[in-house]
């Protein structure tokens, strides 16, 4: 009875101060040690679990700066582009997205953290497990999404600044790796006018073969960045070596995803072309691309087609013999 008492007043103390230091009820979340020893975290809704289930050490790793402009790997292994037939493109509504998900079916395993403030995304992803740590180095929990093997979390100061990626198991027992991405945050050369909004995040992380493929852009014109911007990043996970980099203006959609050898990603932006990617997960290197009438916003296979949805228009392409780019049927 006592550690309840004691952990209910800690957990309205904390509330309380975020509410005072914000003027809003924020999401509080801080471990302590009872005089048992045992560590627990206390949860925005009252509740708390042993802080044992979800470890992290708090010392990611930093990587190096990174170069901002293209940077292929050596590759003997020939990977084709998937051919891809266009079977629908249709104008949608801009603001039916939730809709567009619903009626083909489609999914993204996004979660919405205790951070969004947005109506839509309540009403899109689900709320995210209790047990993800919704704080990192005094950074708010941004951005969350999931595979079937892992959960990829973004933490940042604000929405459009996501430094560190923490990636946990599927079951979320353990953080297996924390990554310090400061240095991919600004690129060298930039509109001083702009430098608020040019800080490039982490939109979308897969695993491959313990390759980390990861995608940082900002959210702004590319001039902001004089060009520099929406790359896609592949890093050996057990070396935490750069493989490759591709050049830039290739992905700030809010995904990309893996088929077979090659990953298709997306970009685009007011007043700047508009394209679908395909790009050689070995190398790096740009196998084709498929212009759009507008920026891409989500890509999404099912089965044998690709489903993106762009800002005003939406496609269905169907895979072509794909099994030359080492896809599955």
């Amino acid at each position: 009875m006592m550690v309840k008492r004691t952990i209910f007043l800690l957990n309205l103390f904390l509330c309380l101060t975020a509410y005072g230091a914000t003027g809003s009820i924020a999401y509080a979340q801080k471990v302590i040690q009872l005089e048992s020893g045992q560590k627990i975290i206390l949860l925005p809704d009252g509740t708390w679990e042993d802080a044992s289930r979800l470890l992290f050490k708090g010392k990611p790793y930093r990587m190096n700066k990174p170069p901002f402009k293209e940077r292929l790997a050596g590759s003997s292994k020939k990977v084709k582009p998937i051919i891809l037939k266009k079977i629908l493109e249709e104008t949608n509504n801009i603001t039916d997205l939730a809709a567009w998900f619903k009626n083909n079916q489609l999914n993204l395993n996004f979660c919405r953290p205790p951070a969004s403030n947005s109506l839509f995304l309540d009403k899109l992803w689900k709320k995210c497990p209790n047990k993800l740590p919704h704080f990192y180095k005094g950074r708010d929990l941004r951005s969350a999404f999931f595979s079937d093997q892992n959960y990829f979390l973004v933490y940042g100061h604000e929405t459009w600044n996501g430094r560190f990626l923490l990636i946990a198991d599927r079951n979320l027992t353990k953080v297996e790796y924390e990554l310090d991405f400061e240095n991919y945050l600004i690129s060298p050369s930039y509109l001083e006018k702009d430098k608020r909004f040019i800080k490039q995040k982490v939109k979308w992380a897969q695993i491959v073969d313990n390759i980390l493929y990861v995608s940082h852009t900002h959210s702004t014109y590319s001039k902001s960045s004089k060009g520099h911007n929406a790359y896609i990043t592949a890093i050996n996970l057990d070396t935490y070596q750069l493989i490759w980099r591709s050049r830039p203006l290739l992905a700030n959609a809010d995904n990309f995803v893996v088929i077979g050898d090659v990953i298709v990603s997306g970009y685009g932006f007011t007043q700047e072309p508009d394209f679908l990617y395909q790009i050689n997960r070995f190398s790096g290197e740009v196998l084709a691309k498929i212009p759009l009438k507008s920026a891409p916003d989500y890509i999404i296979r099912k089965r044998n087609k690709l489903f993106v949805r762009s800002y005003n228009t939406d496609y269905i392409f169907e895979f072509v013999s794909p099994r030359h780019a080492g896809v599955d049927e």
